[in-house]
């Protein structure tokens, strides 16, 4: 129910597994008291460059890929890392996303 996850780098992980969890998930918690005030943080984390390349199948779970982008070489910014001018759907999975899909792990 309290925790801290802070100051660490988490590069590289989760590639093949069918649990459909990234880098660094909160994914089963539980109140173990009454305090309603903030209990699970994150803070100052370097997350990069892990994309789960396993598909998560849950058949009640409609998910549509085409937000994400395939053409993502045509965009120098991309190759370059940069967050301006690529797209954030060529962000996605890599040390330059900042934004969070649907509830997913950072």
């Amino acid at each position: 129910d309290y925790i801290t996850i802070s100051n660490n780098v988490v590069y590289n992980t989760t590639f093949w597994t069918s649990s459909a969890e990234s880098a660094i998930v909160l994914a089963a918690s539980e109140h173990i008291d009454t305090y309603d005030g903030i209990k699970m943080r994150l803070l100052n984390n370097t997350v990069y460059n892990n994309i789960n390349k396993v598909p998560f199948y849950n058949p009640n779970y409609d998910w549509d890929y085409s937000p994400l982008k395939s053409n993502c070489g045509s965009y120098s910014a991309c190759e370059q890392e940069l967050v301006e001018d690529c797209p954030w759907q060529c962000r996605y999975g890599h040390k330059t996303q900042d934004y969070i899909i649907n509830g997913m792990g950072v």
